[in-house]
C-alpha cells in the first residue's frame, strides 16, 4: 500500500542498521495512522565483533579544500594514528587519489571506517 520504506544508513562511527519507517500520512486521509519504526537490522546487535570494532576503531576526519583551479570541492578522509598510542608524528602517509569520473569515493559511511 506504499505507506512505509526500508531506510539502510550508517555512518564512519556506526555500522549498518536497517529499519521499516511509515511514511507520513496527508493530514485529511482516512488511512490507519503511521506505525513506529521497526529495526529490520544492527550490523552492532547482530555481531559482537562488529561492537567491538567500534571500540578500537577511528573514524576519519572529513576535509574539504578546492581544486587547484577552483572550479570544484574536494572531499578527503583524513585517518590520524592515535597519539597515545603510535606518539607523537611525523607518521607515514598513505595518499590514495580519486580517479573520477564515477560516483564519489570519500563519504560519511561504516566501510570508510573499516577500510
Amino acid at each position: 500500500d506504499h505507506s512505509a520504506f526500508v531506510d539502510s544508513c550508517s555512518s564512519a562511527s556506526e555500522p549498518v542498521a536497517a529499519a521499516l519507517a511509515a511514511l507520513p500520512q496527508p493530514a485529511a486521509s482516512s488511512a490507519r495512522p503511521a506505525a513506529a519504526e521497526k529495526v529490520l537490522f544492527s550490523a552492532r546487535a547482530a555481531d559482537a565483533r562488529v561492537a567491538s570494532l567500534g571500540a578500537v576503531l577511528r573514524p576519519p576526519r572529513f576535509v574539504s579544500f578546492p581544486s587547484s583551479d577552483g572550479a570544484v570541492t574536494l572531499q578527503a578522509a583524513v585517518y590520524e594514528p592515535d597519539e597515545a598510542v603510535f606518539g607523537h608524528g611525523p607518521h607515514p602517509t598513505v595518499v590514495s587519489c580519486y580517479g573520477g569520473p564515477h560516483v564519489q569515493y570519500v563519504q560519511n559511511g561504516w566501510s570508510l571506517a573499516t577500510a
